[in-house]
C-alpha cells in the first residue's frame, strides 16, 4: 500500500524478504488474492500481466512501451470522467482502468521517440 509502483507478487516477495526471512512466495500470493477479495488491491493486467496496485482513486496508467514502467497519473479531469460515466451510464460503477501507452521521459533521452 505504501508504494506508488505497480508491483508483481515477486517483486513484493523480494521487498519483504529480508525483514521476514521466513516468508514464503506462496504466502504473497494469498495474501494479495485476500486483499483482491477484500478490495484493497485491483490486479492491473499490465506488464507481465501478475501487477496490483492499491491506488483506488481515478487515474490514468502510463506504460513505457520500451522499458515497461508504469506510472500513475492523476488530474481533476479524470475524475471528473469518471463521475460522468458514473452518473449517466446506469452502471453501477466498480472501478475503472485507463491507460496510455508511449514512452516515459527515461526512455525517450536514451533512446529517442520510437
Amino acid at each position: 500500500a505504501e508504494s506508488d509502483k505497480h508491483l508483481s507478487a515477486y517483486e513484493i516477495y523480494e521487498q519483504l524478504k529480508p525483514q521476514y526471512p521466513m516468508l514464503g512466495l506462496a504466502t504473497v500470493y494469498k495474501t494479495l488474492e485476500l486483499l483482491k477479495e477484500m478490495g484493497k488491491i485491483t490486479p492491473t493486467g499490465l506488464g507481465d500481466g501478475n501487477r496490483y496496485e492499491a491506488n483506488p482513486e481515478p487515474h490514468v496508467n502510463l506504460v513505457c512501451t520500451r522499458c515497461g514502467r508504469i506510472q500513475d497519473f492523476h488530474d481533476p479531469a479524470v475524475e471528473q470522467l469518471h463521475g460522468q460515466v458514473n452518473s449517466r451510464s446506469g452502471f453501477s460503477i466498480h472501478g475503472a482502468r485507463v491507460e496510455y501507452y508511449g514512452m516515459c521521459p527515461a526512455c525517450q533521452v536514451e533512446g529517442g521517440d520510437e
